[in-house]
């Protein structure tokens, strides 16, 4: 890959083909990409920093840049897959607590039971 002023000068020349031909683990070529035009692409750089966490098993960063798109180009293309994602991995998330607390249900099925007299202690006079 090109560095420097050589670097910058072809991404202003041609921005887009910096997306389908760039290294997505370089971050100096998505600033670059997002820093074209006053940030045109920005939206576009981060779905594709989005999708690079997410392939290396990076997911709370990649949710990170998903949500920054969600809430930052509200009218970018990359909003519904954006939303799709986030909405994924909310659902994962909200089926995790379920199969823990069932979890605790049977610890708390294996406890022994209090005996009679330690809620009246607890309640009652000292």
């Amino acid at each position: 890959m090109v560095a420097g002023k050589e670097a910058v000068d072809a991404v202003r020349a041609h921005p887009i083909d910096v997306v389908f031909s760039v290294d997505l683990s370089d971050s100096l070529a998505l600033r670059l990409l997002a820093g074209i035009n006053g940030g045109i692409f920005r939206d576009t750089a981060l779905i594709l920093e989005a999708r690079h966490f997410e392939g290396t098993d990076q997911k709370e960063t990649a949710m990170e840049k998903y949500r920054e798109i969600i809430s930052g180009f509200p009218d970018s293309p990359w909003v519904a897959e954006a939303n799709a994602k986030v909405s994924a991995e909310e659902a994962k998330e909200a089926d995790l607590p379920a199969e823990e607390s069932s979890d605790t249900s049977e610890q708390a099925e294996d406890a022994p039971a209090p005996e009679p007299g330690d809620a009246e202690n607890k309640t009652g006079e000292e």
